[in-house]
């Protein structure tokens, strides 16, 4: 027992005099976002960056070299793919620009290269994204005839509009992010790479607009910038 209880009390001594930090503050960034999916058959299908922005509230509680930074945010993000397919007659090019609004909730721990906080850090950790809506254009060419539509994200079909199109998503996406980071005094700049593990697509669709089953995970490169007042 005494074996298990020594090192238990070496870390109970370095917490109680180790010391807790606490800021908050305002944060807004921007990032170039996507989503990854799978080819299907023989059509050449790619994912395409869209630019999006965020802004809110960010935290960090920290403790000598580590720290939590959890935040939320409202985000708009997105994707735009192309599409080039032969049905046998004509060959069509489909282009979707997709453009998304989150509530997004990343929760990092971060590693500081000096225990004050400042300096160079690096991060990783969990993120959960809400859906709140948003908007999406499509348009498909060919030699002979084509179409063009317009409507709403939304996370569940309208029964009541089967006439109009739409695109349904999935409410959550979820996944992972790291990157590294730089606090100046109260600034703290993150640059980092996000790894969605969720499906965000649904089957579920009405009108012209639907992705089939195909598996859409969201992929960003993003930056931050946060100012924080801290407190003990």
């Amino acid at each position: 027992m005494k074996y298990f209880l020594l090192p238990l009390a070496l870390l109970t001594s370095v917490l109680t005099h180790a010391q807790t930090t606490f800021s908050v503050g305002p944060r807004v960034g921007g990032g170039l976002f996507t989503v990854h999916f799978q080819q299907v058959g023989n059509d050449y299908s790619k994912s395409i960056y869209r630019s999006g922005w965020s802004a809110g509230l960010a935290g960090e509680i920290g403790l000598g070299h580590w720290a939590l930074q959890p935040a939320v945010l409202y985000e708009q993000g997105g994707f735009k793919s192309q599409m080039l397919y032969n049905n046998g007659r004509s060959t069509y090019d489909n282009r979707d620009d997709v453009r998304l609004q989150y509530v997004t909730i990343p929760l990092h721990v971060a590693y500081r290269q000096r225990a004050t906080g400042q300096g160079v850090q690096a991060f990783a950790g969990p993120y959960l994204g809400l859906l709140l809506g948003g908007r999406y254009r499509s348009t498909s060419d060919n030699a002979n005839d084509g179409f063009h539509a317009e409507g709403s994200a939304t996370v569940s079909a309208d029964p009541n509009a089967s006439s109009a199109p739409g695109l349904v998503l999935q409410r959550v996406d979820a996944g992972l992010e790291g990157g590294v980071g730089y606090r100046y005094q109260g600034f703290l700049l993150h640059a980092g790479y996000r790894l969605g593990l969720r499906n965000v697509n649904s089957d579920q669709y009405y009108g012209l607009i639907s992705f089939g089953s195909t598996k859409y995970r969201t992929r960003a490169f993003q930056a931050s910038l946060t100012y924080l007042f801290g407190f003990k």
